[in-house]
Parts: structure tokens; C-alpha cells; sequence
């Protein structure tokens, strides 16, 4: 059972990663977008290039993507203000298929989408294929 004040470094703890997570980042923190984690601005030109194209292209394992976030240069403290983060919300993704040892585009299908009738609702897990009538941000 998940609490929103389990801390992040206890959720990854069979991961191994090179860089670091704050020990005081809560599941709250990831959720309410004050964790501190950086997002995609924060990363090195050579990923900035098409408009991330390439690297949204790129195929992660989970542990290669905690990996990687866990280098990304910090924004602040845990808590200390809004700073919006995707990387904070793949964790929370990556922390879910852990739990229910699902696939997360499943996990939201089964849990939020079909129960809610979200019929044109949908997460892949696959970064090779295009959605039609994606909406953009």
C-alpha cells in the first residue's frame, strides 16, 4: 500500500543509480510537482536538439531511466516551491508498474480509464508509434 509520504529513495530501492535523489522527496512532492527534480530543460544540448525528438525516440529500461534522471541537475529543495517536472512524473510511473508489476499504459487503462469511460484516454508504452489525433500540448 502506497502512502503520499513514502519517500522516493525507499520506492527505488532495488535500483542502483549513479547520481542521487534528495532522501526528503515524497510521493506528495512528485505529485504536487515540488520534488525539485529537474525536467527537460535541464538536460544537455545534445538532448535538446528536434524538440527532444530523438531523445523521447530513446528506448529506457527502468532502471536506465532512474539511472539517468538520478544525474539531472536539481532545481531545489523538496517542497520548497512549484517547479514543474515530467522526470518526477515518470517516476511515479516507474514507481507504479513496481507496485501493481503491470506495465503503467496498463495500469492506467485498467484503474483509471476504462472504470472512468476515458475512451479516448490512452498511454503507450512504446515510443516507436504515433497516436492519431494527438492532442499537443
Amino acid at each position: 500500500m502506497l502512502s503520499l509520504d513514502d519517500r522516493l529513495v525507499d520506492l527505488l530501492a532495488n535500483y542502483s543509480y549513479q547520481g542521487s535523489f534528495h532522501p526528503d522527496i515524497r510521493l506528495h512532492n512528485l505529485l504536487n510537482q515540488s520534488s525539485g527534480i529537474g525536467d527537460y530543460s535541464d538536460l544537455s544540448v545534445e538532448f535538446k536538439k528536434n524538440k527532444f525528438h530523438d531523445f523521447k525516440r530513446l528506448h529506457f529500461t527502468h532502471q536506465e531511466y532512474i539511472d539517468f534522471i538520478s544525474q539531472i541537475q536539481v532545481r531545489g529543495e523538496p517542497g520548497d516551491q512549484f517547479d514543474y517536472s515530467n522526470f518526477g512524473y515518470h517516476l511515479l510511473g516507474i514507481v507504479l508498474s513496481n507496485i501493481y508489476d503491470q506495465p503503467f499504459d496498463l495500469i492506467l487503462k485498467t484503474k483509471l480509464t476504462e472504470p472512468l469511460g476515458l475512451k479516448n484516454t490512452v498511454s503507450s508504452n512504446r515510443n516507436d508509434i504515433t497516436i492519431s489525433n494527438l492532442a499537443k500540448a
